[in-house]
């Protein structure tokens, strides 16, 4: 698991979609899908719900939210 996977995780919940935080961190936004998609395999946890009106976090993925911003923040 590398850190920039959970970076990834907080812009694109924050930013509400993926092309939005792809903007905002400056990356093409068909990466950062996958990337979240690597990070929810990685921790056998789905943590976003995907439509096409945006992301919402999983009942599941609040606890791990909370502890990425906890651990980010401390970095």
């Amino acid at each position: 698991m590398e850190l920039r996977a959970f970076r990834y995780l907080k812009a694109v919940v924050e930013a509400g979609s993926f092309s939005a935080a792809a903007a905002r961190l400056g990356m093409n936004s068909s990466n950062l899908p996958r990337q979240i998609s690597s990070l929810e395999d990685e921790l056998s946890l789905t943590l976003l719900e995907r439509s096409r009106s945006g992301i919402r976090l999983t009942s599941g993925s609040a606890a791990v939210l909370v502890e990425v911003r906890r651990m980010l923040h401390d970095l």
